[in-house]
């Protein structure tokens, strides 16, 4: 009986030895796999990956140097969003600290130091983007703003201006990162944009919510790190390809299923959206508000002669601004574009988004950097788009400077920066 028992126990014990066996191997050739990849990186710098792009609650925009904990950098995952940027978490007596929170037109306000922003994004992606990115501000960005305060409030103080702009990030994203950088010693937040409430709900789409948080764990194994380095190359080779290019400079709605034409899909979206911006745009008020920093809204102009390109009913609903462009009636060709533009599914600011603006500015006794007036008023003939726009909504240098100087007229006007925290003097 026992010799039985033990012959009918020799081939499961047999058995359970060859699995271990196969199973030790193969952790053993995963782990030189991952030591390699590991050493590969030192070669082989990763591309980073911020799987929520900025919609989940953990998404942070600066995180502690982990060289010295009195610093905070950019965080890592936010390399191809934000601009790097390393600042002390508390800044030092006599600093004041501004945050300049907006889409990629502030994003491109960074200075040109070294190699400007969509440089480095190339460099990343190891591919070459040419003429599909925007090639920065050609000089002094952030540091005009910040020249003229020091010129202007003298007695030695320093301003830092800390650049919290991200390319498509709209108010819904923007609101998280404005509740993050009040923990920052902030003096005053300025906030520009209106350009993205509806490019993010396209961004929205390409977070893989599904799969988070098991891509969040696979982000911790090199030889994931290098495959997913390998394909993100390959993709982004094949995008910018001539034979592409042509392709990626025109936006196909039906593609995305944005149905912009659609006349039920327009008046919900729409109105939804709006609704959304101002009710992330009072949030940012209240938590200013209740942290005692002054917050400077802005209104965002937008090209009227050459806007984002719309589908064929929209395009034809716009035609009449041209042809009263062409023959000189450019304060009607103004009013139909602005009527028009804030009707129809957008990829720029309107006069709707710069109606919330100014009301929620108003409601909440904040000052209001007028940009949209500025640039209507240095336009030849006062149509948005003729000289100030490299696209529907990127300004040329000029138009950037301008921008800049609306800024520094409502800090001046409107900001006491003798005591710190500093507090509005116009209520």
């Amino acid at each position: 009986m026992d010799d039985s028992a033990h012959k009918a126990g020799s081939p499961g014990r047999a058995a359970g030895r060859t699995a271990a066996v196969i199973a030790l191997c193969t952790l053993a050739l995963l782990g030189i796999v991952e030591a390699g990849s590991r050493i590969a990186e030192h070669w082989i710098r990763p591309v980073v990956a911020d799987y929520g792009l900025g919609f989940t609650e953990e998404s942070r925009v600066f995180v502690p140097d982990p060289n010295d904990a009195n610093y905070l950098i950019t965080n890592p995952v936010k390399l191809l969003t934000f601009h790097e940027q390393r600042f002390r978490l508390r800044k030092d007596p006599g600093v004041r600290r501004i945050f300049m929170v907006g889409g990629s037109c502030v994003l491109l306000l960074q200075d040109e130091n070294g190699m400007p922003f969509y440089r480095r994004v190339e460099e990343a992606l190891n591919v070459q983007m040419e003429t599909l990115a925007f090639p920065g501000f050609p000089g002094p960005g952030l540091s005009r703003l910040r020249e003229r305060l020091e010129k202007h409030f003298g007695n030695g103080w320093r301003f830092e201006i800390v650049n919290c702009g991200a390319g498509s990030y709209g108010s819904h994203r923007l609101l998280p990162v404005m509740a993050e950088v009040l923990n920052y010693d902030p003096d005053a937040i300025l906030y520009y944009e209106g350009h993205n409430e509806f490019e993010e709900i396209e961004q929205m789409r390409y977070v893989p919510f599904g799969t988070l948080r098991i891509q969040n764990l696979l982000e911790r194994l090199a030889v994931y790190r290098l495959m997913r380095n390998y394909l993100t190359t390959l993709r982004s080779r094949q995008l910018v390809k001539p034979e592409n290019r042509r392709l990626l400079v025109r936006r196909w709605p039906q593609l995305a299923d944005e149905k912009p034409c659609r006349d039920d899909y327009d008046a919900g979206l729409l109105g939804d959206r709006m609704q959304s911006l101002e009710n992330n745009l009072e949030m940012m008020a209240a938590l200013c508000r209740r942290r005692g920093v002054p917050l400077i809204l802005s209104t965002a102009p937008s090209n009227l002669l050459k806007p984002h390109e719309f589908c064929e009913r929209d395009k034809a609903r716009y035609q009449p601004v041209h042809d009263l462009y062409r023959q000189g009636r450019y304060d009607e060709a103004r009013t139909i574009a602005e009527k028009v533009l804030s009707e129809i599914f957008r990829h720029q600011a309107s006069e709707a988004e710069n109606t919330i603006l100014r009301r929620v500015a108003a409601r909440n006794e904040l000052p209001l950097a007028d940009v949209k007036a500025a640039i209507v008023a240095a336009e030849p003939n006062h149509f948005p788009g003729e000289t100030l726009f490299w696209d529907d909504c990127h300004f040329y240098p000029r138009g950037n400077e301008i921008m800049l100087d609306v800024f520094f007229d409502a800090i001046v006007e409107n900001i006491d920066f003798s005591v710190s925290p500093a507090r509005l003097i116009r209520r």
